[in-house]
């Protein structure tokens, strides 16, 4: 998940936003290994990261906006389903 991220991000050519989606992955890493509600969730953005690739090496802009779209309308959908996850859901492991 962070190296495709990262991955897109130097693709941008900004070092700017590689340098802060570096910080923003170190910063939430301990968060998610400690709270991360999606690893309770059957979500696996594998698929729609690869489509985001995919899109971006083909340089066809609808394509990646598409991708793009879907991946975070997909992100968001789970988010929600993950608020319905009790605060300590890891003692419920």
């Amino acid at each position: 998940n962070d190296a495709i991220h990262l991955k897109i991000a130097a693709m941008s050519g900004n070092k700017v936003l590689v340098s802060y989606v570096h910080e923003l992955l170190d910063r939430s890493s301990l968060y998610l290994v400690l709270y991360d509600p999606f690893s309770r969730l059957e979500y696996c953005p594998l698929a729609e990261h690869e489509k985001i690739f995919t899109a971006l090496q083909s340089g066809d802009r609808r394509d990646v906006r598409l991708a793009m779209e879907e991946h975070l309308k997909s992100s968001t959908a789970y988010a929600y389903l993950a608020e319905d996850i009790p605060e300590d859901y890891i003692s419920l492991g």
